[in-house]
């Protein structure tokens, strides 16, 4: 595996069965990315991995199973770890920033440097990428649910129900923003994200941006009284 596809490994010494895995998912990887998972066979990984077919059916059904465990081991490295990092740094009841990280997090998953990037795409691996997307907002959602909202739930009644789905379809299109619009500002993510949850008088400073607002409007509306 890459440094990045092993992370989640640490300093846990390998068995040789976890060992010849990864060697297996890491070639199918490789090929994926310079020719599309379209090319990815299981004589082309036994080729490449100087192994048999015979051993990689042992580990995986067919080139469907590794594609899976491919991105299972991607999104181990690229959301599962970083959200833990993220729920480890967030400020109990602080929403606002913990939905700005979120968002940075976010950013970060399919930046151009990631394993997930733009070369997913353009190499006609867009099934994979999608399985990708579907796998990670489970992910995070599954886990802002199971620990990000405890001590919300504990505080507040929820202004939204089936949670987890409008979760889902949030990250979704968070996910299509940034990679159409990479330019989006974190901030305005944020508030989308707030806005369609419902959460505008939990998040922090939500009260002096209304107030701002309504004396920006209230100025406006006096200026214009003025010029008539």
């Amino acid at each position: 595996m890459t440094d990045t596809m092993q992370t989640h490994v640490g300093a846990r010494e390998l068995s040789i069965g976890d060992r010849q895995r990864q060697r297996i998912i890491q070639t199918a990887y490789d090929i994926c990315i310079e020719q599309g998972f379209s090319k990815v066979t299981i004589n082309g990984i036994a080729k490449r991995a100087g192994i048999t077919r015979t051993l990689i059916y042992h580990y995986f059904e067919d080139k469907d199973a590794v594609a899976d465990a491919m991105v299972t081991s991607i999104v181990q490295d690229l959301v599962t770890e970083p959200l833990r990092k993220w729920n480890d740094q967030r400020v109990h009841g602080n929403l606002h920033e913990a939905i700005k990280n979120l968002v940075v997090l976010m950013r970060t998953v399919i930046d151009e440097s990631s394993l997930f990037s733009s070369r997913m795409i353009g190499y006609a691996n867009g099934q994979l990428y999608l399985q990708f997307i579907d796998c990670t907002s489970s992910q995070i959602s599954d886990f802002i649910l199971e620990y990000a909202f405890d001590d919300f739930h504990a505080l507040h009644t929820l202004p939204i129900k089936n949670l987890r789905e409008n979760l889902i379809i949030l990250i979704i299109g968070m996910f299509g923003i940034i990679r159409q619009y990479p330019m989006v500002s974190d901030e305005t993510i944020r508030d989308v994200a707030v806005q369609t949850l419902r959460l505008e008088s939990f998040t922090q400073n939500s009260a002096a941006e209304r107030q701002h607002a309504a004396r920006t409007l209230s100025t406006e509306h006096q200026e214009h009284q003025l010029a008539s």
